[in-house]
């Protein structure tokens, strides 16, 4: 039997809309896996200064442009 929620369980991140949120310049990403960010923390803290973004605990705030890289590069 297929669970409606795998491909959520799968995935590393998510990314929150802005109207549910109050966050007017920027996009929050909620990172997911914990494990594989925490393998990767050093990767993800170097990709967010080089694409001006922030890392907050498990969230990661950026611009419009960086969001779009930063789905495609993760």
């Amino acid at each position: 039997m297929t669970d409606v929620f795998d491909e959520t369980k799968r995935s590393k991140f998510i990314v929150i809309e802005t109207a549910m949120i109050d966050i007017t310049d920027g996009n929050l990403i909620i990172l997911t896996d914990i494990e594989y960010w925490n393998d990767r923390y050093e990767e993800l803290q170097a990709w967010c200064v080089e694409h001006e973004a922030e890392v907050r605990g498990m969230t990661v705030t950026c611009s419009d442009e960086a969001l779009i890289l930063f789905c495609l590069r993760w």
